[in-house]
């Protein structure tokens, strides 16, 4: 069975992503064969891809943090786990591809019912502002904190979790985010228009006790001087080392996993020297996990609970196919992006709903070949499915929004789906209300809305219908009394 996966072919900008199609991964001992169904975009993939990351890999390498998948098959010494269990990981590198094998101890389980894309969104966002916000700071109810690049997918991670916390929140970010953090419980502050430093003494007079601090390099001491005495900067990432994705320095072409984190280092270190009491303390999700890999599950199945009881709505800014892993990253270097962007790699065979923010659902239609079509046609009501073709494979994610309420027919779904191909064919078929169920039970979003507009329509081609077969019956019958006379 082959599968794809993306490839780093050199150190440098977004040409250096390479789709490439391959056999499938085997298992060896210990090892989980995961069928990856989402994985994570996030900067350190960026970092990575122009080699300056402290993790960065040899050449090739395939990118991507952060995934969640579907368990496919053992290795030998593997038990406790069974094949189809929904799973989570962080790999730090080899999320972007269909299938990954992966340790077993690394593999956290994730709840039913759950969506990959919110799921995934917790394993490296929501980790980090968990353990930052909890273990690394200890912030208590009413304490003031700043959020630097609060729109982003670390930023709403921590104003989601600050707001359970009871915390006074403030975040930076671009005018395009403000809505954002405000519905999140933050005050937004435009970085582009304001002194982000001014600005937190205009709001608070006396400053604030934490500052979560992803830019790095002189950001790092100018945080230190929003905060009151004995107050601490949380300093997690660089990301003044990138300017619309790519090396600020403008170099490009080689590995220097060192550079960034010395230069980290230097500006956390000379922050020490400066007068009053306040600290600056580094946090870094991959060597907590090393050192204590136990409290990095824990923590993840804590916030796996908490999604699962809608405590927290991860933001999914877009969901892009695993092919188009390049523009992804472009979308996330050019910066103003509000959530996590989500490459879906895989889906189960058929049509398979999954939940989706704002009460939608996904649909999945993803290695679906056309001899396994006929089995949609049903003597039903009939829908219209927008199938993805590409080398006879339907391919593809779809959105669907489903009719039924006061009456409306509860078959009705309309589908839409988008691939790097850009071939799509309009196809008719009947699918019964059963088939549009997942195995966790899930059923489709009922839309009244929608449901009339499709009711119309089928009115419409019903009444199409009706004035064909009424014109042929009169061509049949003048064509016979033409013969007759004749």
């Amino acid at each position: 069975m082959r599968h794809t996966r993306i490839v780093v072919t050199h150190y440098g900008g977004p040409d250096a992503l390479r789709v490439v199609e391959e056999e499938c991964p085997e298992p060896g001992d210990g090892e989980v064969r995961v069928q990856v169904l989402d994985a994570g975009v996030s900067l350190p993939d960026l970092m990575m891809r122009e080699g300056i990351h402290p993790e960065t890999p040899r050449l090739p390498f395939t990118p991507g943090w952060d995934l969640v998948g579907v368990v496919d098959r053992l290795g030998r010494g593997v038990s406790g786990i069974e094949p189809g269990q929904m799973i989570a990981a962080l790999p730090i590198s080899g999320a972007y591809a269909q299938y990954v094998c992966l340790p077993q101890d690394e593999l956290v389980p994730v709840p039913a019912g759950l969506d990959a894309a919110e799921a995934v969104s917790l394993v490296l966002n929501y980790v980090t502002a968990y353990q930052m916000l909890h273990h690394s700071a200890k912030v208590k109810p009413g304490q003031r904190v700043l959020i630097h690049g609060a729109a982003g997918g670390v930023g709403t991670a921590l104003l989601q979790l600050g707001r359970l916390a009871g915390l006074e929140m403030y975040g930076t970010c671009s005018l395009r985010g403000a809505s954002a953090v405000s519905g999140l419980g933050g005050i937004p502050i435009d970085y582009q228009q304001l002194d982000f430093v001014k600005e937190i003494q205009r709001l608070t007079r006396d400053g604030v006790d934490v500052v979560f601090e992803g830019i790095g390099g002189t950001h790092i001491w100018r945080s230190r001087e929003v905060l009151r005495p004995g107050g601490t900067v949380v300093a997690y990432g660089l990301t003044s080392s990138l300017r619309g994705g790519r090396l600020a320095s403008g170099r490009q072409g080689g590995r220097h996993r060192f550079r960034a984190i010395a230069i980290f280092g230097w500006y956390i270190a000379g922050s020490w020297l400066l007068p009053g009491r306040k600290r600056v303390i580094p946090y870094s999700i991959q060597w907590l996990k090393r050192l204590n890999p136990a409290l990095f599950r824990q923590d993840l199945i804590a916030l796996l609970g908490l999604l699962q009881q809608r405590k927290i709505v991860p933001l999914v800014a877009q969901l892009i196919p695993l092919a188009e892993a390049r523009r992804a990253q472009e979308l996330l270097g050019d910066g103003g992006v509000t959530g996590k962007i989500v490459l879906v790699c895989s889906g189960c065979p058929l049509l398979t709903p999954e939940r989706y923010k704002n009460g939608t659902r996904r649909l999945t239609a993803l290695d679906a070949s056309d001899d396994a079509e006929p089995e949609l046609h049903r003597k039903r009501e009939p829908v219209m499915v927008l199938w993805m073709t590409r080398d006879n494979t339907n391919s593809g994610f779809v959105d669907y929004f489903g009719g039924g309420a006061d009456g409306m027919d509860n078959r009705s779904l309309v589908g839409r789906t988008s691939n790097s191909d850009g071939r799509c064919t309009l196809a008719s078929c009947h699918l019964p209300l059963d088939t549009a169920k997942d195995r966790r039970g899930a059923t489709p979003v009922r839309s009244p809305i929608i449901a009339s507009v499709i009711a119309v329509i089928r009115r419409q081609l019903s009444r199409i219908d009706g004035l064909r077969s009424s014109r042929a019956r009169h061509r049949r019958g003048t064509r016979e009394r033409s013969r007759l006379h004749d």
